[in-house]
């Protein structure tokens, strides 16, 4: 799938299509070609994800948004 495709299934009615093409279009955007630059953005998502599990947790007063935006004032290095 070109990256042009992907982005036109995106747009389009089929949402498993869309998923596909969703995750080819990040395969391509993550992949540089060059191995130490790849790794360390692999690195750097998992340890955004592993803090994101950390500080967003749900609060029942708080929508999403807010959980998102607090965020945005904490550290995201590991402690």
């Amino acid at each position: 799938m070109t990256e042009g495709e992907a982005l036109s299934a995106i747009r389009g009615n089929d949402p498993a299509l869309a998923a596909k093409a969703e995750t080819a279009l990040w395969q391509v955007w993550c992949r540089s070609g060059i191995r130490e630059v790849d790794l360390l953005l692999r690195q750097g998502i998992e340890a955004i994800e592993r803090r994101a599990t950390t500080w967003l947790r749900p609060c029942p007063r708080r929508s999403r948004a807010m959980d998102i935006n607090s965020c945005n004032w904490l550290s995201l290095e590991p402690s």
